[in-house]
């Protein structure tokens, strides 16, 4: 009887327990089940029919320089002895700005500080030169013959062409400025061994300046002479006319040099690194295909897609690629109508079938 008693307290008790938690779970508020809506996103679009031609900014690092500069090269080989010019000073026209030499025979620098053999000799060549002239000259003084007149004028012919050929030797081997400016460019240091014809330095007028970009060959179908553009300086935009399209590429880069004229003065100084903003205009080569940015097109290894809307929601098309330049990309598709609207911003974001709202 006592066990029986005990059984049946355990029994309620379990019962007592059960009921106090599934009286719990009641009271806890149900989540519903129902999938929660995903929101439309918003985007931009264009009609394929809008997008015959697409017109876009683009930008190219540039250079601001003199439109009159010149380059110093050397004349004849040697090592830089000295130099009396440094990047961004002002040079007068006909200063000196290198001395070049190259040890010779001689244990000594001759008259004008040179080692050059060939300066030593020229140097000889002027000394004797002048003793027979003055030689011929005293004699010519002491007797006016014609015979002594003829050797005089001879003598100092001589002299005089042994002078040119030394100040011909020297102003290869002394470099002068030809043009009053600004150094913008230094291409050498004391001590460096340069050859005949290398770059030394350039100076640039800085009164009158001009902006110096490249392009490659595919941009260049875009650029005509005379074209507007805007040269930004400090996030500030001045404007600027294309003076000058270069006929023949850099053989090394292979790109064109292009010049434009600032339509007002720049208060940068020559040899500021600035940016030249264009306005480009493709337009599509036939009426079935169409300009896209290349940034709208998913490049695949089987095929390349975009995303278009239809009945309000996010449809991906395969279309193909049929020439990239620059920043677009002429395309065409069986699924591409006049009205078709071609989705240009937010297609990173889209799935798709996602639902969208277009945005005006």
């Amino acid at each position: 009887m006592k066990k029986s008693a005990i059984k049946f307290s355990l029994i309620v008790l379990v019962i007592c327990l059960l009921a106090f938690i599934v009286y719990s779970f009641s009271k806890k508020t149900e989540t519903p089940l129902t999938e929660t809506a995903k929101k439309p996103l918003s985007v931009n679009v264009k009609s394929a029919d809008q997008s015959r031609g697409y017109s876009y900014a683009t930008h190219y690092p540039a250079t601001i320089v003199g439109q009159n500069q010149a380059t110093v090269s050397a004349l004849a080989g040697g090592t830089v002895q000295s130099l009396t010019f440094d990047l961004g000073k002002q040079v007068s026209r006909g200063q000196r700005l290198v001395k070049i030499d190259t040890t010779g025979n001689f244990s000594a620098p001759g008259k004008f500080g040179l080692e050059s053999g060939q300066i030593r000799s020229l140097e000889l060549a002027v000394k004797s030169a002048e003793d027979a002239y003055k030689q011929a000259k005293r004699i010519y003084k002491k007797d006016n013959s014609y015979l002594n007149k003829k050797t005089r004028d001879i003598a100092k012919n001589n002299w005089l062409s042994a002078e040119a050929n030394l100040q011909s030797a020297l102003d290869s081997q002394y470099i002068s400025a030809p043009i009053a400016g600004t150094i913008v460019k230094k291409m050498v240091s004391v001590g460096d061994s340069i050859n005949p014809g290398q770059p030394i330095a350039i100076i640039s007028k800085t009164d009158q300046v001009k902006v110096e970009f490249y392009v490659n060959q595919d941009e260049l179908t875009f650029l005509k002479k005379d074209q507007l553009v805007s040269i930004i300086i400090d996030q500030q935009k001045i404007d600027g006319q294309i003076s000058l399209i270069a006929p023949e590429a850099d053989p090394i880069t292979k790109n064109f040099l292009v010049e434009v004229v600032p339509k007002e003065k720049l208060t940068s100084p020559v040899g500021s690194l600035v940016s030249v903003e264009l306005m480009i205009e493709r337009l599509a080569s036939t009426p079935e295909r169409y300009i896209v940015p290349l940034s709208i097109i998913t490049i695949g290894q089987n095929e390349n897609t975009l995303f278009v809307v239809k009945d309000e929601r996010a449809q991906r098309i395969p279309v193909v690629l049929h020439e990239i330049i620059g920043e677009t990309a002429e395309v065409s598709s069986e699924k591409l109508t006049p009205s078709t609207q071609i989705i240009f911003e937010g297609n990173k974001l889209v799935q798709e079938g996602d639902l969208v709202i277009i945005s005006q």
